[in-house]
């Protein structure tokens, strides 16, 4: 029991910190700097997968993200974690992936 609540607590911590990467992303005004980042960081797409998708050169999608990392910092207040936007979306999305496959190992098992 003990075990699942602490997945179960991990799980619901994970979820609250992809509401907040989506809304920090969702701040961003820009259409085509908020979709990179979406790509990139609740889709985890690569940067020539989100170019075919947006129709437009690799270098765009990164000047479009390197635009939207600087919009972003205006709004990392807004975090309930303190901490940079661009590690807490890099460490939320890779945590979420991670706590997601462990949870969905661990109910296969049961």
């Amino acid at each position: 029991m003990l075990l699942e609540d602490e997945i179960r607590n991990e799980t619901n911590r994970l979820a609250e910190l992809r509401t907040q990467i989506r809304q920090t992303i969702d701040s961003v005004p820009n259409t085509d700097e908020r979709l990179v980042l979406r790509y990139r960081y609740l889709q985890s797409l690569t940067w020539e997968e989100i170019a075919m998708r947006m129709h437009a050169c690799r270098m765009s999608v990164i000047r479009w993200h390197k635009k939207a990392c600087r919009r972003c910092r205006l709004y990392q207040n807004q975090l309930k974690y303190k901490k940079s936007w661009y590690v807490l979306l890099l460490f939320g999305t890779v945590w979420l992936r991670f706590g997601m496959l462990f949870w969905q190992n661990h109910c296969a098992k049961i």
